[in-house]
């Protein structure tokens, strides 16, 4: 609403500075010099005066017209700095978001490259501790296989030693098994076998003086010699 009043005033202003310098023109010579200018009759002198002043008022005119055009130039070359100014504080502002956007993306970069080398790391924890885990859990099965072996090749010699021909040919299947399963035991159960067969063969030659009376001895498995006899060949084979 200001701006259209304001319209409104200069245009009304320019009206009248139009209107009032036409008239200037037309009847200033007699307004203002009227007392050397004849209202009738007018001569050359006369001519002169009229024509004095109103190049006086178009000079002032053209004046006018060239303080305004300076004064609009003035303006105008004021607004141009304004908006220079404005334009480089606002390439200011945008070179220090860039800057800022920069640094964030520096930022957010180092902080990227941080949690990946953490991941990595995490990572690598997470696969030593299940390869150690596993490496501990083979361990455990392996001392727990190596005590249920060892457990079993005890209780096979308890049975080897027993008097009982049927438990003496359990223990006997009982070390070859564990032989088969564990090299380890193989050397000693070979040895363990070729001495129960040599205690076997002197008991045999002290009781009965002849072995077709030992032979009679036997069980569902055959005799404990015979058994002892065929594992202690499937071993060394």
């Amino acid at each position: 609403m200001k701006r259209v009043s304001r319209a409104v005033g200069l245009y009304l202003l320019a009206t009248t500075a139009v209107i009032g310098y036409g008239w200037l023109l037309w009847k200033g010579p007699w307004v203002f010099d009227g007392s050397h200018l004849r209202t009738h009759d007018l001569q050359p002198a006369d001519g002169v005066v009229v024509t004095g002043f109103r190049t006086m008022v178009v000079a002032l005119g053209a004046g006018l017209l060239a303080a305004a055009g300076l004064l609009y130039t003035h303006r105008n070359h004021q607004l141009a700095q304004e908006q220079f100014r404005h334009t480089q504080e606002q390439f200011a502002l945008a070179q220090q978001q860039f800057n800022l956007a920069q640094e964030q993306f520096r930022q957010s970069q180092a902080q990227f490259a941080h949690e990946q080398e953490k991941d990595r790391k995490a990572a690598k924890e997470a696969r030593d501790a299940r390869i150690a885990e596993h490496s501990r859990d083979r361990s455990a099965a392996r001392e727990a296989q190596q005590a249920r072996t060892a457990e079993q090749y005890v209780t096979a010699i308890r049975l080897l030693a027993s008097a009982s021909p049927t438990e003496r040919i359990g223990g006997i299947y009982s070390l070859q098994q564990i032989a088969y399963a564990s090299e380890s035991y193989q050397m000693a159960i070979r040895e363990m076998l070729t001495t129960f067969l040599r205690e076997r063969e002197e008991q045999m030659a002290e009781q009965t003086g002849d072995a077709r009376e030992f032979s009679k001895k036997r069980t569902i498995f055959g005799t404990d010699y015979e058994v002892a006899r065929d594992a202690l060949a499937h071993l060394a084979a």
